[in-house]
């Protein structure tokens, strides 16, 4: 569509973030237009305003209001956590809108405090575009973005359509439309510690506030600290529980007396949804005991990331400091700018030297493959000044948002381990980090999780080395060279491959400020990885991994390690009108008549399979069974589907192949993933599809959801036992509008009707398109794909 076909028109969003005030913005877009598109400007309008560590904008499912559009931002760690933010629109009984994170499925029994908070005792529930109320005692499925709405006792429900509807004409929105109106109030949040209390402060009370807030902690006010955060602005976005606050307030039991060295700090692990805490510290910041006080465990593939909102020297926030907590990928472990030159590649490195200058700026960077660092980042150098925009304001005059970036550069250094035993390896580890430190201007702390990584797959590890099972924290003490190392590993490196053959390579990754970085920087992080597990050295392991696109990352120097360049995840193009369509079809023809490769049209895993006969003689006289090879995959809800190429002795049973299966998978992932359950029925003929279920939850087998003929998608989920065809839709991502047929395959049932359906584990849904073949369909996400 070109662009005079648009038409340009102010359009209102209402942006929901758990914990936070409603963020409202009235951006200029051209309609109609796509989602993606509603969103850069969505982004761009709320620059400076929008929370860190926050990265997606979903819309609500079905929209709120009418002349207007509602969104929830989240977090990337939401998917692999089993997490989902949902919008409880109380509206329709004189309560709040507001998000809120909650695991899937949600009973009926958990929405009852929710409303019982804004005093509605009696009032009926529907859920996300639902007709039909949930009766008590029912549990139900939610993703990211539901809405569910509390009306009153038979009272229908109110919907509006989705977001792409609305965004698909050239119909103008209202400029002024009505927003649901949020309670009335000034109210302080309140801080002791891990606890928190709301005070109203319109409300009349002979008491003064001081008492009533140093009754709190059961002191006087003469013995107790009142701590505001720095700025005038911090924190003054929180929103508990649908009401929103104007300020917070720190109380603490004891007296201020001259000379006092200790600090009153915030903690606020909203981006990480454990709320805000404030803690009372001497000496420097312990970033990883911080970490730790609020709890947090990195998800899968996930990081601790730490922003601080106040100026720090020699790594001491001082008093009244915000540290805003949060996770991040680790993909988006990048560096975005070269260090200095006297950190520039050895001139042996001719070879890395000509990659790197070979490689696209802007595009490239070392990507971690195993450690979880806590990053921090320090503020600048000069003094700033906070309004209350939520930005910094210089002496200049100028602007900038508050959650600033510092530099960093990198170097790496590898250490050989003894494989029997980590812990008499902490010498060489030290001493390793001292000498990459070496005049770097200060260190700080960092988590690990231990993942291993090769090919571009991430692979679990034994329980014993991932950050749920045991927290390793590894914390330098000491500025300037410096550098002192203790470490706490809980048992020895064993049974992890063959280490017969490979002995561990442990990579010492360093950094300090020398480099631009993203949002907060990295001071440094200590990498374990394995690659000598896998065949591979830790050098080309390091440079395998590529910087992520999105982030714009320039070239950097990476001490004596290699860097990787860019990588493309290969699409099949698509017309833009039926000529084209045509043209590409006689083009994919002609490839495979030619005996090339072109891009599947049905799940890559399940092209890959197949039967082969390996020794069938072609005559079955002269024995009764043979031996065939079968591709066999293994889906996992959340992770990338597991292939393997089994032999098997035709005719078996199907316990049989699962034994040839659990024999040929990798033993990481079959430890973490041991069960497996068919598929009934089948997808394809040659190839065996199964589901995993992880070690703590071996019966917890989702359904097979096939959409291979609109996505190319075949995936597993857990659902419900009993689901109603809307939830199915939106369960798969499908939009409402395309006119699909939902099959439960193995009873041979069409779902016509919102009557609820049993399924059960390993069950085949199949999705049929019959009608309307110009509906847009959600193509696979590929914003984080790489090939490597």
């Amino acid at each position: 569509m070109s662009a005079t076909a648009k038409t340009f028109a102010p359009c209102t969003f209402q942006v929901y973030i758990p914990g936070y005030h409603v963020l409202t913005t009235t951006p200029t877009v051209g309609l109609p237009c796509t989602e993606q598109e509603a969103f850069r400007h969505i982004q761009t309008s709320l620059e400076g305003r929008l929370p860190p560590f926050f990265d997606l904008l979903v819309p609500l499912q079905p929209q709120i209001g009418r002349d207007y559009g509602s969104l929830v931002l989240v977090p990337t760690w939401h998917a692999p956590s089993g997490r989902h933010t949902v919008v409880f629109d109380m509206s329709g009984i004189e309560g709040p809108v507001y998000a809120k994170v909650v695991a899937s499925p949600v009973t009926f029994w958990e929405c009852q405090p929710e409303a019982a908070r804004h005093s509605a005792m009696t009032w009926s529930l529907f859920v996300a575009g639902s007709l039909a109320p949930q009766t008590p005692g029912e549990s139900f499925h939610v993703g990211t973005g539901y809405v569910l709405q509390f009306r009153p006792p038979q009272s229908p429900p109110e919907w509006f359509g989705h977001l792409a509807e609305r965004l698909g004409h050239h119909v103008p929105w209202l400029p002024d439309p009505v927003l649901p109106e949020f309670p009335p109030g000034n109210r302080l949040l309140v801080l002791r510690s891990d606890q928190h209390r709301v005070f109203d402060l319109d409300q009349v009370d002979a008491t003064p506030l001081t008492s009533r807030l140093a009754d709190l902690v059961e002191r006087t006010t003469t013995d107790v600290l009142f701590i505001r955060p720095l700025g005038q602005c911090h924190l003054r976005d929180y929103c508990h529980e649908g009401l929103p606050c104007q300020g917070a307030l720190a109380v603490f039991p004891l007296r201020d007396l001259p000379g006092r060295q200790g600090r009153l700090l915030f903690l606020d692990g909203r981006p990480a949804n454990v709320g805000v805490i404030t803690i009372y510290t001497e000496g420097v910041d312990d970033l990883v005991g911080f970490a730790d006080w609020l709890g947090l465990r990195p998800p899968t593939l996930h990081h601790v990331v730490c922003a601080r909102t106040a100026a720090v020297e020699r790594d001491m926030s001082p008093e009244g400091s915000v540290l805003i907590f949060g996770y991040r990928l680790n993909s988006e472990l990048i560096l975005d700018a070269p260090p200095p030159s006297s950190l520039a590649s050895d001139d042996s490195q001719g070879e890395a030297d000509s990659d790197e200058e070979d490689a696209s700026d802007g595009q490239t960077g070392p990507d971690r493959t195993t450690a979880v660092p806590v990053i921090v980042s320090p503020a600048g150098r000069n003094s700033t000044n906070t309004g209350c925009s939520g930005q910094e304001s210089n002496t200049d005059g100028q602007t900038r948002t508050d959650y600033r970036s510092e530099c960093v550069a990198v170097a790496f250094s590898n250490a050989r381990l003894p494989t029997d035993d980590a812990i008499s390896g902490s010498p060489v580890i030290a001493k390793a980090l001292e000498h990459s430190c070496t005049g770097y201007e200060s260190i700080s702390h960092a988590l690990l999780d231990l993942t291993s990584c090769v090919t571009g797959k991430f692979l679990s590890v034994p329980d014993w080395l991932s950050l749920r099972g045991c927290l390793h924290a590894v914390r330098s003490l000491g500025s300037r060279g410096k550098v002192d190392l203790v470490t706490k590993i809980c048992r020895s490196l064993e049974d992890i491959g063959n280490t017969a053959l490979f002995a561990p390579a442990w990579t010492l990754f360093c950094a300090s400020k020398c480099c631009c970085f993203g949002w907060p920087c990295l001071p440094w992080s200590l990498d374990f990885s394995a690659p000598g597990l896998f065949g591979v050295t830790a050098v080309s392991a390091l440079s395998a991994y590529t910087g992520h696109p999105r982030l714009h990352c320039k070239k950097p120097t990476v001490g004596h390690a290699l860097t990787g360049r860019e990588c493309k995840y290969l699409q099949e193009p698509q017309g833009r009108n039926q000529a084209e369509d045509r043209h590409l079809s006689d083009l994919r023809s002609t490839t495979l008549a030619l005996g090339g490769q072109w891009m599947p049209s049905l799940p890559p895993f399940l092209d890959l399979g197949g039967i082969v006969d390996s020794d069938a003689s072609g005559s079955d006289s002269d024995h009764s069974d043979y031996t065939q090879w079968v591709h066999c995959a293994a889906l996992k809800e959340g992770f990338r589907t597991e292939n393997a190429t089994v032999a098997i002795q035709v005719p078996c049973t199907e316990e049989e192949l699962v034994v040839a299966l659990h024999s040929a998978r990798c033993p990481t992932i079959r430890n973490v993933f041991p069960s497996l359950l068919s598929i009934l029925p089948q997808p394809r003929p040659g190839t065996a599809v199964f589901l995993a279920a992880p070690n703590w939850n071996r019966t917890s087998h989702g359904v097979c959801i096939d959409t291979s003929l609109l996505d190319r998608r075949l995936f597993t989920t857990s659902i419900p036992d009993y689901v109603c065809r809307h939830e199915l839709v939106q369960i798969a991502g499908l939009p409402h509008s395309l006119d699909v047929d939902i099959w439960l395959v193995h009873d041979e049932l069409l779902l016509t009707t919102e009557e609820p359906a049993h399924v059960f584990p390993g069950q085949m849904l199949l999705r049929r398109v019959v009608v309307t073949p110009d509906a847009e369909v959600p193509a696979p996400s590929i914003d984080s794909a790489y090939c490597l």
